[in-house]
């Protein structure tokens, strides 16, 4: 076996090891404990944003047909 073609043979077995640790640490477990935890306190954020968004022209609407009352 002359020098280039041991260069070949290391070169792809080097491709062909980090591709399989690439694999590896691609399929480990990913943990969504606190990604979940995130989401669910921005969504009670959410809800409470769109109900002050829902009331504050409902309060107008309810002011003014009161002194439109009166």
């Amino acid at each position: 076996m002359d020098i280039n073609t041991l260069k070949t043979r290391v070169k792809q077995a080097a491709v062909v090891g980090s591709a399989v640790a690439a694999t590896g640490i691609a399929n480990a477990a990913v943990d969504t404990s606190e990604i979940t935890t995130e989401l669910s306190g921005a969504a009670t954020a959410g809800a409470a944003v769109a109900a002050v968004a829902i009331l504050i022209p409902l309060g107008i609407k309810v002011f003014k047909y009161i002194r439109s009352a009166f």
